[in-house]
């Protein structure tokens, strides 16, 4: 898939802000080398959002396994037994 590059803007580094169309909705900024071609923008934005999204399902997943009582809530402090 092709992104729209919207914007560029320096960053340190020798690096640059990429502000990058996603959707008709959305637009987000992205860290890269300077001097990037369209091509590997859009092979750098598009594993940005798998990662993105990977991460999510990750969640979704855990919150699963915890609802269904398979694993315990990591952020539910647990009682001590004696």
């Amino acid at each position: 898939m092709t992104y729209s590059i919207i914007s560029t803007k320096s960053a340190a580094r020798g690096k640059t802000y990429y502000k990058v169309q996603i959707s008709d909705n959305e637009c987000r900024n992205f860290k890269f080398d300077s001097d990037l071609s369209q091509d590997e923008v859009d092979v750098l934005v598009a594993a940005e959002l798998q990662n993105d999204q990977d991460a999510k399902d990750i969640e979704a997943e855990m919150q699963r396994l915890i609802d269904e009582g398979i694993i315990e809530d990591p952020n539910v402090p647990q009682s001590e037994e004696s």
